[in-house]
C-alpha cells in the first residue's frame, strides 16, 4: 500500500511527485509530506511528545531490512529499526 500511495505520482527525470496519477503537473509537496510522514511516525514509529522526539512501536515492511533516521529532533537523535 506504502508503494501504492507514490509510484504512480512520481515523474521523470527526477522522481518529483505529481499531484494525482494523471496529472503532469510536478513537485506535489503535501504528498511527499505525507509519505515522509509514514516513514518517520509509522515505519520508524517516532512520536512527537512534551519530553521530546521518543520511538516506540516501529513497524517495517515486510521487504525492509532495516531503517535509520539520522539528525531526529532539537537533539540530532539517531533513530534504528532492524528485523
Amino acid at each position: 500500500m506504502f508503494k501504492r500511495s507514490y509510484m504512480p505520482n512520481k515523474r521523470p527525470p527526477f522522481g518529483a511527485l505529481a499531484e494525482s496519477a494523471t496529472s503532469n503537473n510536478p513537485y506535489f509537496t503535501t504528498g511527499a509530506g505525507g509519505m515522509l510522514q509514514t516513514v518517520l511516525f509509522g515505519f520508524a514509529g517516532l512520536h512527537l511528545t512534551d519530553d521530546g522526539l521518543i520511538q516506540k512501536n516501529p513497524c517495517l515492511p515486510s521487504k525492509w531490512k532495516s531503517l535509520t533516521i539520522t539528525g531526529g529532533g532539537p537533539e540530532k537523535e539517531v533513530f534504528k529499526v532492524t528485523r
